[in-house]
């Protein structure tokens, strides 16, 4: 009996069988949209043209991600992750034990400079249509956290979704590259926070 009867004769190895393709898909889509944001801008980055160069279908790529966005949001999940562990349990003013004001403006620091590293794929995660997707939701609920601190008053829900927002047109409508010197955007996010700060 070969591999494929025995698949076939037993459920069990055939749904591993499935589960193996599709993480292996999913690995290969990923590093195909990978390929095409190196090559150049996020542009560039079209369900056709990573299901073409990741050699499959436009609906494995759907099925996987569910959209472009998904597929950006994914991109990036993983250096998010680090970023929320570091808000979570690095050092201050980033970390905990140090003020709501001093996290804030260190956290928007920390995010702007790292936008800016990965600037092709930040495009299309600053400028999500759907902030309640991870990883956005993890990142608008460490400032809606924040921000009850600083003011109870507030609506952290808006106020954190405009902060993200601010940053995102500042950082997309400059067309930044990779490197570029943040300053000027960063003080001038920081100067809007202030308001809040106060």
């Amino acid at each position: 009996m070969n591999v494929a009867e025995a698949r076939h004769r037993d459920p069990a190895l055939e749904r591993l069988h499935k589960r193996r393709d599709a993480a292996a898909n999913h690995d290969r889509i990923l590093e195909a949209a990978r390929g095409l944001l190196a090559d150049g801008a996020a542009d560039g980055l079209t369900i056709g043209a990573v299901a073409e160069a990741a050699g499959v279908g436009k609906a494995t790529v759907f099925r996987h991600f569910g959209d472009r966005e998904g597929l950006a949001l994914a991109l990036v999940e993983g250096e998010i992750r680090d970023l929320l562990d570091m808000l979570r349990n690095g050092p201050p003013p980033l970390g905990p034990n140090a003020p709501a004001p001093e996290r804030l403006e260190a956290f928007v620091g920390e995010l702007i400079r790292w936008y800016t590293q990965s600037l092709p794929v930040a495009a299309l995660v600053l400028s999500s249509r759907s902030p309640d997707r991870e990883p956005i939701r993890s990142l608008l609920l460490h400032l809606r956290t924040l921000l009850q601190e600083i003011d109870p008053s507030l609506d952290h829900e808006s106020v954190a979704i405009m902060i993200l927002s601010a940053i995102g047109a500042a950082l997309v409508r400059g067309s930044l590259q990779p490197g570029t010197d943040t300053t000027d955007i960063e003080r001038a996010v920081l100067a809007l926070l202030r308001g809040i700060i106060r």
